[in-house]
């Protein structure tokens, strides 16, 4: 369901039914310069869906939901909480591991 709005794509055909397998209707960009990192990581804004496809947490079984409320376009949870559902805080919420900027005033909590 997701993927209609948020991922880079062409569009094959106006017949699309929710719950239709999305590659019926459209095809997803693949990976190339000036949307994709050479590791994967989306560049600029690319949307979600072709690097959540590429991810860990995707492979693990996670899905949009576990961590978006679909209803109201945003996170369940603020800041790393949501990461924090699954993931060791004292872990997971170090530069180390995110290469995130420390949050300082006028930056964004990753």
């Amino acid at each position: 369901m997701c993927a209609r709005c948020h991922s880079r794509r062409s569009q094959l055909t106006d017949d699309f039914t929710p719950g239709q397998p999305f590659m019926d209707a459209y095809r997803p960009a693949l990976l190339r310069e000036g949307l994709y990192l050479l590791d994967g990581q989306m560049q600029n804004e690319v949307y979600m869906w072709g690097s959540f496809r590429q991810s860990r947490m995707y492979h693990a079984g996670v899905t949009c939901s576990d961590c978006h409320d679909p209803h109201a376009a945003g996170r369940k949870t603020p800041g790393t909480e949501v990461c924090d559902q699954c993931h060791a805080a004292a872990r997971y919420t170090r530069t180390q591991h995110h290469f995130h900027a420390p949050v300082r005033p006028g930056n964004i909590q990753p």
